[in-house]
């Protein structure tokens, strides 16, 4: 559909006002950082204000009947007007929560101020500043209720959120698989007492009840409770992937895409469990209600195309103690004895705060495969700005092809040397006999949960920038900062880790950045400053592989390099012999300048493709973008060196342990065969480029992030505004003295149209109509200066390009 040059060029323009008006996220991310281009796609301006009915069962029925009146009008967004809305959800295990259909949005007020969610990054020892956060209150709230405790001691306050008090989503007439949905989200709304969850269908189906699964965690016979051994998965509830799965280890997911979750306040959230048995196998009198479900994240997703972003999950007000019973006694039947039992803390802090593409497809052991970008490599992630919380478990989970993830806050206290819930201290000084260990509750409360950390990731062509954490760790944890490690074939492919930053406060741990126990074919990490170290842990013998690493201005909190460096002689490449390339000094010479060998805007996923050549003597490169007229760059990617240069085919042989099928043909990342240098190009995509035209630079580093070599003059870089980019044209010569050719490409039955404007919009002149392939230009009577030239062709198609006129 034709766009008009001016609603893509010129903000002061009303067309513009009016879409951004209407579309929370682009009034809010609108300056150089942009956002991705296929939140414009939504149906913003189809919207029903909803009505506040009083009840939490009256609300719930509202919610779906004008849910699927919206639908039915093909998507739009369901706004909420400042207020309360409390929401009765039903409980039983076939019902659902807040279940959006394919194009519809939840919308609620925006706030007048206080919208940012990130407010203070101070990370200096002894500095409390990562604690500060916004969106203290927002106008409009959504208050699920609770159920009563079967632990309760105080009766009137020992409750915990039900088991659908979330917002996800469900099939629509039209859609055979929730992998058909699309464009759903949230915007400015203040959750408590809930949780969000978007996740993944299976292609082959899924078991015909939980109780009868395959899975070797919460799925089959005597794992589940309270009747949710009959519940009939369908991927709607977050344990589905884990309980409900046809053949354990073989799964295909497939997702919705286009996901949102933006401006959302969530307190008390947390993904509960009191159905299913914390441990494989069925003991009596044992619960899970010790707060968030160890698999579970507040916001989780599954999908293709995911912004998540200005989000706060912030510090839990209604945590309480119980007694309970504990894996480590009362483990069968005979043993139960109530007088074992140990003082709990039902903790909405101990769970995932943001899962993207990650936790739960670790567990289900669901294909993934690089190649097919599925699974763990599903494209277009993009996690930032948001401020989480929490005490015990990783604050980010995230996969991904093509990742951003960027300025994100986890502030956090040390589970076991921090009491983080000093109003628990005066119920008769329990607080120092809680087992505060998140999984396995020991005896002697030395344990650790081993996931006490910030950012587990993996994927290809990822990017960790100017995030900060604080308080990681447990007892007997290390508590790393930003960690990869094998889960089920996730590897790490083309990543760059760089500005991020760890606080000595809450007692935080080491921290460490780095890989562990992976392939990993392309890593940068750079000006990081951690407690820790930073490297890249693929040592000891394993059966791993590692080339194109380079480390370089990394130091702890002192000044002091960090590094944790083991060479390629400790690496085990018994499956295939390569040149490997390990990094972690500075380059004697100084790089070469990269040339930008494509750009394009590919209309089918809304991103700008760049790639340049390698050169030599580079650790890393850099990617910047500015809008057309203006002066600063914005940078929109670093990415790693690629010295090794091999076409080597190699096939990833990590057995998956439990899997039953695994080697028995199944496809998944361990067992499909990659090329080496395939797997790290010099290549970028830039999702987030709306409200063109742009212009693009690459920059080859050394070792400071000042001294870089750049692909090209900026007035020769190629210009593309995504939002009507479809076919490019060139001009001959450019800058122009005189005459020049203007030549383009459209379809065969296509004509063109060309136009020239100033930099200000205005209509200069008409350059040719009915046109198929090209058109002379004559500039001897305009003045000399910067223009733009459009094309329009009667397919809809549209391109901008600049040309810089000379006398």
């Amino acid at each position: 559909m034709k766009k008009t040059i001016f609603s893509m060029l010129f903000t002061a323009l009303s067309t513009l006002g009016l879409l951004q008006a209407q579309n929370p996220v682009a009034e809010f991310y609108n300056g150089p950082e942009g956002y991705p281009v296929w939140i414009n796609e939504i149906q913003w301006n189809n919207r029903i204000t909803m009505e506040n009915k009083g009840s939490g069962a009256a609300n719930f029925a509202e919610f779906k009947a004008k849910r699927d009146l919206l639908y039915a009008q093909g998507g739009g967004v369901l706004y909420y007007p400042a207020g309360t809305y409390v929401f009765d959800i039903p409980d039983g295990p076939n019902d659902e929560g807040l279940m959006l259909k394919k194009g519809v949005v939840i919308v609620g007020e925006t706030p007048a101020t206080d919208k940012v969610a990130v407010t203070g990054k101070n990370t200096a020892p002894g500095q409390v500043d990562l604690m500060n956060h916004g969106l203290s209150s927002l106008p409009t709230k959504f208050k699920f209720t609770r159920r009563l405790s079967e632990f309760a001691i105080d009766v009137n306050n020992d409750s915990i959120p039900k088991m659908w008090n979330c917002i996800g989503q469900t099939k629509g007439a039209n859609e055979t698989s929730l992998g058909q949905n699309s464009h759903m989200g949230v915007c400015w709304i203040e959750m408590e007492f809930g949780y969000i969850y978007f996740g993944m269908d299976f292609a082959d189906g899924w078991a015909p009840t939980w109780g009868s699964a395959t899975s070797t965690y919460t799925g089959g016979s005597g794992k589940q409770m309270n009747g949710w051994n009959e519940r009939i998965p369908n991927g709607t509830h977050f344990m589905d992937p884990f309980s409900g799965t046809k053949t354990w280890g073989s799964a295909v997911s497939v997702v919705p895409s286009k996901i949102l979750v933006f401006g959302v306040k969530m307190t008390n959230c947390t993904p509960p469990n009191y159905v299913c048995d914390r441990k494989k196998i069925y003991s009596k009198g044992f619960r899970h209600e010790n707060g968030g479900w160890r698999f579970g994240a507040r916001i989780g997703i599954d999908a293709k195309n995911v912004f998540v972003a200005n989000n706060v999950i912030d510090f839990p007000t209604a945590c309480f103690s119980y007694q309970a019973p504990t894996s480590s006694y009362n483990t069968t039947t005979s043993g139960y004895n109530p007088a074992n039992n140990k003082w709990l803390i039902y903790d909405y802090a101990n769970a995932i705060g943001i899962d993207v593409n990650k936790n739960l497809l670790s567990a289900c052991a669901n294909r993934t495969v690089v190649n097919d970008m599925e699974g763990f490599y599903e494209p277009n992630v993009i996690i930032r700005d948001n401020w989480i919380y929490n005490h015990g478990n990783k604050g980010i989970e995230v996969a991904g092809t093509w990742v951003v993830v960027k300025n994100n806050v986890n502030y956090r206290h040390h589970l076991g040397l921090s009491n983080p819930y000093p109003y628990l201290a005066t119920d008769n000084n329990k607080q120092t006999h809680y087992a505060l260990d998140g999984w396995d509750y020991s005896t002697s409360e030395t344990a650790s949960d081993l996931m006490a950390r910030f950012i587990d990731y993996g994927g290809h062509n990822v990017w960790f920038d100017d995030n900060a954490w604080c308080g990681t760790g447990s007892r007997g944890n290390d508590g790393e900062g930003i960690l990869a490690q094998r889960h089920n074939g996730i590897e790490v492919y083309s990543v760059a880790i760089t500005n991020n930053k760890q606080a000595d406060y809450n007692n935080g741990e080491s921290g460490y950045i780095g890989p562990y126990d992976t392939w990993v074919i392309g890593l940068f990490q750079g000006w990081n400053t951690i407690m820790g170290k930073v490297g890249a842990n693929v040592c000891d013998q394993k059966p791993n592989y590692a080339e194109d690493i380079s480390h370089v201005e990394n130091y702890d909190l002192n000044g002091t390099p960090s590094l944790y460096y083991c060479g390629p002689s400790w690496v085990n490449t018994n499956s295939m012999e390569a040149p490997q390339d390990w990094m972690n000094t500075c380059p004697t010479f100084d790089p070469t300048a990269p040339v930008i060998n494509k750009i394009l805007y590919n209309a089918t996923t809304g991103a700008v493709e760049i790639a340049w050549t390698d050169v030599d003597n580079e650790t890393a490169y850099r990617v910047d973008r500015r809008k057309v007229g203006e002066t600063n760059w914005y940078t929109v990617a670093y990415r790693p060196r690629n010295e090794t240069k091999t076409s080597l085919e190699a096939t990833l042989s990590k057995p998956l342990s439990g899997a039953p099928n695994y080697g028995g043909g199944t496809l998944d990342s361990r067992s499909f065969p990659i090329v080496i240098q395939d797997m790290n190009k010099q290549e970028w995509h830039d999702y987030t480029a709306v409200d063109g035209p742009y212009e693009y630079r690459v920059a080859a580093l050394k070792c400071v992030k000042e001294e870089s070599t750049f692909a090209s003059d900026p007035l020769s870089t190629y210009i593309y505004s995504p939002a009507v980019i479809v076919a490019p044209v060139h001009i001959y010569p450019n800058p122009v003295k005189g005459n020049a050719v203007v030549k383009f490409n459209i379809a065969n039955d296509a004509k063109a149209s060309l136009n020239l404007y100033d930099v200000n919009g205005k209509l200069v002149k008409n350059l040719g109509k009915n046109l198929s392939t090209e058109v002379n230009f004559d500039t001897s009577t305009l003045t000399p200066g910067m223009y733009f030239i459009r094309l329009d062709d009667t397919k809809g198609n549209s391109s901008i390009t600049k040309v810089l006129i000379e006398k």
